[in-house]
């Protein structure tokens, strides 16, 4: 989240699409919720992470296979790339990925194992020229605070050698370190990276900190986050937050993002920004997954609407008006990622507007279509994901530089405290669509044909569909077996899974 909401600043923009120049913000905080927030951190259109749980009530369908497709040279056919053969556990998380490389013509064998939160603490890779043949190769360790589950406290990679494990230094090795006071509340979060770059034995080196000091009441009154310059050897602001003032505090934040979230209520701060432009911004919670913030630029009031989606993707919507000699421009920006129950992108865009036209700029557009399924809940049979690349070169819009250039003061008085009666109507900003008025063209990205599907959760099937459906062997840790020995093992047919001794 580098910094607050203004209508400005570098829009951060997945590794596919134009990234817009770099700017100044005015409110850096936007920068670091965008950023801290992203859903995708890989590959945009494969699933990179356990799917969001389905609710209780609600059957469970999951594909068995899964298969890549890349565009070829004219842009309008598919190279098929990938087969993925899925296995899931009850909740429709993925406990063993088998990939099968079209092109390498070998297979790699993921496996994952979860704690109580649905969080990955253990993976594990095979390689080999087929399944059956796949060695284990590689496994990636993660441990999680106690009182904040959402946060890594050791993710350290490992390479199997001569039948040991040696730490894998060609992977991102790291820590996040957690202090707290006597009360058990949280003063500081150090980021770590393990490297043996300067020396031959390993070493933790710094990278990033969140430090919160206390009052009086036992609550924040100021945090920060902080970058370490290794060149320089000094820590330097990405941003500072006084005068806090807290509606509800668990004690347990990790960054500013969490300051809003997990049970926390800040309502009220102040932002470093530069010298005698410090900005004060108010915090309302119009639900558990909308806030909307508000600040005062000399005056012109600028707003922001945040939206938590529940598969873990969301939407940030900024308002802006500038007032002068009578006439008052309303400006806009829109910032949203969603996903489906499968983390296939639906929507990840970047864009400017007004309240008269519309959508008038876009600085990144990725949109995936689904052809769903009816009789297993609408997933998806196929997915496409296309990028849209806009003719216009245009700069972010940069909300405090046209109210500067305004020079006036916006004559509306600015509420003591904001009420929902006071925000713009939100809901005529959500844009899910691009408007044929924009310059660009699109491009095919990936495709996904999904087959398989079985409902992960209360399978039922009759006795005579399992009797006859072929047995499958797997160890009592997952792994496939074409010719079981003696032992314990794990077999599968049809739609049921059961122990057997051999």
């Amino acid at each position: 989240m580098k910094k607050f909401y203004a209508l400005t600043a570098a829009f951060a923009v997945s590794a596919v699409c134009m990234a817009a120049p770099a700017a100044k913000s005015p409110f850096p905080l936007k920068e670091r919720m965008k950023t801290d927030r992203t859903a995708f951190s890989t590959v945009p259109g494969r699933m990179h992470k356990a799917p969001a749980r389905a609710e209780e009530s609600a059957p469970v369908f999951r594909p068995e296979f899964q298969t890549t497709y890349y565009p070829d040279e004219t842009g309008s056919g598919w190279i098929e790339s990938e087969l993925y053969k899925t296995q899931w556990d009850k909740q429709g998380r993925p406990v063993r990925d088998v990939i099968t490389s079209k092109e390498e013509n070998a297979v790699v064998v993921y496996e994952y194992e979860y704690n109580e939160h649905g969080k990955v603490i253990l993976q594990k890779e095979y390689v080999g020229a087929t399944e059956e043949d796949a060695e284990l190769t590689t496994k990636i360790e993660t441990e999680y605070d106690a009182k904040m589950p959402w946060l890594e406290t050791s993710h350290l990679s490992y390479t199997y050698q001569d039948g040991e494990w040696v730490l894998d230094e060609a992977r991102n090795n790291y820590r996040n370190v957690v202090t707290r006071n006597d009360a058990g509340n949280v003063v500081s979060v150090l980021r770590q990276t393990l490297s043996n770059a300067d020396t031959e034995d390993y070493e933790w080196y710094d990278n990033e900190k969140f430090e919160a000091t206390y009052g009086a009441d036992g609550k924040p009154v100021k945090i920060g986050e902080y970058s370490y310059d290794s060149y320089a050897q000094e820590w330097s602001v990405d941003g500072e937050y006084e005068n806090l003032v807290w509606d509800a505090f668990t004690g347990q934040i990790s960054s500013i993002e969490t300051c809003f979230e997990k049970g926390n209520r800040l309502v009220n701060f102040t932002e470093k920004y530069e010298e005698d432009d410090d900005m004060n911004v108010q915090v309302l919670y119009l639900d558990e997954n909308n806030f909307v913030m508000y600040i005062d630029m000399e005056g012109n009031p600028l707003y922001m609407l945040t939206t938590l989606f529940p598969n873990g993707g969301f939407r940030q919507t900024e308002y802006g008006e500038i007032s002068f000699e009578g006439i008052t421009l309303t400006i806009g920006s829109g910032y949203v990622e969603s996903i489906d129950e499968l983390n296939n992108i639906l929507l990840s865009a970047e864009y400017e507007f007004n309240p008269a036209d519309g959508i008038t700029a876009v600085y990144s557009w990725m949109e995936g279509t689904s052809t769903p399924l009816a009789e297993y809940g609408d997933m998806p049979s196929q997915y496409i994901l296309r990028t849209f690349y806009s003719y216009e070169d245009e700069e972010p819009m940069d909300f405090a530089a046209r109210v500067k250039a305004v020079g006036k003061k916006y004559a509306k008085k600015v509420p003591a405290r904001i009420t929902a009666a006071d925000l713009p109507d939100f809901s005529k900003f959500e844009y899910s669509e691009l408007p044929e008025t924009i310059a660009g063209e699109w491009e095919n990205f990936i495709r996904i044909d999904f087959s398989g599907y079985s409902k992960v959760s209360g399978i039922c099937l009759p006795e005579t569909e399992a009797a006859d459906a072929p047995a499958e062997y797997y160890t009592i840790d997952g792994r496939k077996v074409s010719a079981p020995a003696e032992g314990l093992y794990i077999v599968r047919q049809g739609g049921k899974a059961t122990k057997v001794i051999r």
